[in-house]
């Protein structure tokens, strides 16, 4: 600016003009540095860096994920994003009867002979409740391997009949000595379903099995689940 004072005879108001203040140990670029160097150089280094991280972590998940090291997280994401589905509400189509303490109770001071939870009597009873309201579909999830007592020869020719009527079995499994449940005698194959799941290591069920084909030697040989049987319906 001293300078710019001396050429005020030559330049009139030359000291008013901006100074730029250069630092003396940074180089100051050219102009053919700002027009090609830096910008091609920014163009290239952002691409370059963005391609070799991806396919890095992605080389990394290919060696990982085959050994299950990241399976817990994945898992737990999996989980969170589930518990932040919107609340879907009840199927008003759908009606679950539950059978409580107090039934069981009640059948017991009914002088109803039942071999598990429900007995012949109060299966009858409730298919006659149930029947009056014309479902597309009813689907017994109580293993029943035993017949229908000659006490009740009529639901034993009934349950034959019932076109909506499914019940369900389970499939043997050899690993942990499961010889599997069969089904009741009086349903015919094509009415059966199996109830098998899928527990994952940390105990928690998260998959369902739809269809499958078991063992020749189990006792349940439907190869649709009692879900998919009554979807179908």
């Amino acid at each position: 600016r001293e300078k710019l004072h001396g050429w005020e005879q030559q330049y009139p108001c030359a000291s008013w003009l901006p100074v730029v203040c250069q630092n003396p140990t940074v180089q100051p670029p050219t102009w053919k540095e700002l027009r090609y160097g830096p910008i091609n150089q920014s163009r290239w280094q952002l691409p370059r860096t963005a391609v070799i991280a991806s396919f890095m972590v992605t080389l990394a998940l290919m060696v990982v994920r085959p050994l299950g090291v990241i399976q817990p997280w994945e898992l737990q994401a999996y989980d969170q994003f589930m518990r932040w589905r919107p609340d879907q509400g009840v199927d008003p189509r759908l009606l679950v009867v539950e059978i409580t303490e107090e039934d069981f109770q009640y059948q017991d001071d009914q002088g109803m002979k039942r071999t598990w939870s429900l007995s012949d009597a109060a299966l009858a009873q409730l298919l006659d409740k149930l029947q009056a309201h014309h479902p597309r579909a009813i689907g017994l999830d109580i293993y029943r391997d035993f017949p229908v007592s000659e006490e009740y020869q009529d639901l034993a020719n009934r349950l034959p009949r019932m076109d909506n009527f499914f019940a369900v079995c389970e499939a043997s499994n050899p690993t942990d000595n499961n010889p599997g449940i069969a089904p009741p005698p009086e349903v015919p194959p094509e009415r059966l379903g199996f109830t098998d799941v899928v527990i994952d290591s940390d105990g928690v069920l998260r998959r369902y099995l739809w269809y499958a084909t078991f063992n020749r030697d189990s006792p349940c040989q439907t190869e649709m689940s009692l879900s998919l049987q009554l979807a179908f319906r």
